[in-house]
């Protein structure tokens, strides 16, 4: 088993490849290899899994995730877009405030981006993405 950047890697017979944030919930990736896979190691924001046969499989590298927010080109509301990293759970919360924060949608990889519109989106709203 290995970790980084925030999430648990472990790897098994058949090219079994899961990943978990908490280490409780797990998810299962597809490695790509039938070969039992036994070494994790995590150096320059990419997993590197040694397995038998001489096969290693690597990640592709993390990134950090990103909300960007501009104005609705019909100038209703406004657009946003997120990047986030594979196999994660991300809440998108919005205030008007800063002090209160409330639940507006959720993101769940397993693809790393999507698009949301919020036609409510006032000239003073805040939005924050959190991975609970």
């Amino acid at each position: 088993m290995g970790f980084g950047n925030g999430t648990f890697l472990a790897v098994g017979d058949h090219g079994t490849l899961v990943t978990s944030e908490d280490g409780t919930n797990w998810m299962r990736h597809n490695s790509g290899v039938p070969q039992r896979l036994g070494a994790v190691v995590f150096m320059n924001d990419n997993f590197v899994v040694g397995g038998d046969q001489g096969v290693i499989v690597q990640s592709a590298g993390f990134t950090a995730p990103v909300l960007t927010v501009r104005s609705h080109p019909a100038g209703a509301g406004l657009d946003l877009g997120f990047t986030g990293l594979l196999g994660r759970h991300y809440r998108v919360q919005r205030s008007t405030n800063l002090p209160t924060w409330t639940d507006w949608t959720t993101f769940d990889g397993p693809k790393p981006s999507t698009n949301w519109t919020d036609p409510f989106g006032p000239a003073r709203v805040f939005y924050r993405v959190i991975s609970p």
